[in-house]
């Protein structure tokens, strides 16, 4: 029988794994889905079946100020981040695939190092530190926490990029 149909177990093997890749699909987008579809929905409360159709919340959302601010103070935040960890990351890594010089090991890995430390050991560290030197907390060290958590990924990026970049 097997002699027939070789493919049968891969057939089998593929439907498998498209039917759990389905439930994971599933698992993690229907919560979102179901989210926003009861955002729509004029009761005070989410549940199915929906009450009616309204934007009350978006309305609520877009008229909230402290809500308003902080979404400007966290897009000022990732422009100035991307901008700068961008111009820096790029220099760092032609300085580290175009030129020889010594301790080259020591700062392609002293550049590397935050992206091995996981984020949240990363924060807490910058704040007992900036705690310690008794420097107050301000935006300037906000942008600085977010380029230090940032740069590792530009360098590698840009890096291997230009690993296959011809000199001329």
């Amino acid at each position: 029988m097997r002699a027939d149909h070789p493919d049968r177990e891969g057939r089998w093997a593929w439907r498998l794994t498209g039917a759990i890749t389905l439930c994971v699909y599933v698992f993690m987008f229907a919560p979102i889905i179901a989210t926003v579809v009861l955002s729509f929905n004029a009761s005070m409360f989410g549940g199915f079946p929906l009450t009616g159709f309204s934007l009350r919340w978006y309305e609520k959302l877009l008229t909230n100020e402290p809500v308003l601010d902080a979404f400007r103070t966290s897009m000022w935040i990732a422009l100035v981040t991307a901008t700068v960890t961008t111009l820096l990351g790029i220099m760092a890594a032609l300085a580290l695939v175009r030129f020889e010089f010594r301790g080259k090991q020591a700062i392609n890995t002293l550049v590397i190092l935050p992206a091995l430390v996981p984020e949240t050991i990363l924060g807490v560290g910058l704040l007992v530190m900036i705690k310690a030197v008794d420097q107050p907390r301000s935006m300037a060290l906000l942008v600085l926490g977010h380029i230090l958590l940032t740069l590792p990924y530009v360098v590698l990026i840009v890096q291997a990029r230009m690993v296959g970049i011809k000199r001329s």
